[in-house]
């Protein structure tokens, strides 16, 4: 018996179907859509699936009782934490063991703590974004950041994706099959020291590829390289097209932001994040860029 059966919000025992619906003692489909904030799209679907069983009335009225609002929290827990409707059954149901039940439970809470820490990256983001909108020259903003060890799959970038995708998607495509990719982070991996003077075949793409290394063999396309966990100075920046002349400059201000903050570089190897989903106000011919630099405290 849960708590408003307790106390008596809702009494479960009766229902008074059809007649006057002021009479009744469950909730109809308006009411639970505003309770739960749903659609009755989704109340729908989950009824056809077999998910929730409201009880009807001669004129296909729909009533919702504790126990239907019981089931609608745990489909809502279920679906926050990434389960499939199949599973969601089974569980539902009762059909799965605890064992298994627990071990589907690790595996999409793992799956959670990703989707955090990709959320947390994102407002992240956005909030240097703001800082760039929000200033007069729109050029650049400085962070530092704590982050974890990283693990990146390197592709030759020679043929450029946005040149000829086709052709891309050919070399790599035993890559692009694979679950660690994902071309909504665009990301490339240069030798800091060639900003300045940066041309396209200096760089490799890159993904994130998680613990999925020790599955991947490096070769003459693809090499595995570790991002050790420490801070990165994070520096996003707007670039102009065909204004290449503008990196020299923003590599002077970030050798002098690491200069008068006592930083030295610890990996010249940069992570270069191309961020064209938070770019989108900004002018034609502009992209947004943020930089990622492994750096240490001088006397650290």
């Amino acid at each position: 018996m849960g708590i408003y059966e307790k106390i008596g919000y809702i009494k479960v025992e009766s229902i008074r179907l059809g007649g006057d619906m002021n009479t009744r003692d469950k909730l109809i489909k308006s009411e639970i859509i505003e309770m739960f904030d749903t659609t009755k799209e989704a109340l729908r679907h989950y009824e056809k699936v077999g998910l929730l069983e409201p009880e009807k009335d001669e004129k296909k009225y729909r009533f919702y009782g504790f126990k239907e609002m019981e089931k609608l929290r745990q489909i809502f827990v279920l679906k926050d934490l990434g389960f499939q409707l199949d599973e969601m059954k089974l569980i539902m149901n009762k059909d799965v063991s605890q064992e298994a039940f627990a071990r589907l439970l690790t595996k999409h809470n793992d799956l959670l703590k990703k989707r955090i820490d990709r959320y947390k990256d994102i407002q992240d983001n956005i909030s240097m974004v703001l800082r760039l909108l929000e200033s007069q020259t729109h050029s650049m903003t400085f962070s530092l950041k704590e982050l974890n060890q990283r693990t990146f799959l390197m592709l030759d970038s020679k043929e450029i994706i946005n040149d000829n995708p086709k052709e891309y998607y050919d070399r790599f495509k035993k890559f692009i099959q694979e679950e660690y990719y994902n071309e909504r982070v665009l990301v490339s991996c240069y030798n800091y020291n060639l900003l300045d003077s940066f041309e396209t075949n200096y760089s490799k793409l890159c993904f994130d590829i998680g613990d999925h290394h020790n599955d991947l063999l490096e070769n003459d396309d693809a090499v595995i390289k570790v991002y050790q966990a420490g801070v990165y100075l994070s520096v996003f920046y707007v670039f102009k097209h065909g204004e290449k002349s503008d990196l020299g400059e923003l590599k002077r201000h970030i050798d002098r932001y690491i200069s008068s903050n006592n930083l030295l570089i610890e990996d010249e190897e940069v992570l270069e994040f191309e961020h064209p989903e938070l770019g989108m106000l900004l002018k034609p011919g502009e992209d947004l860029y943020e930089i990622q630099v492994k750096v240490r405290y001088e006397h650290g």
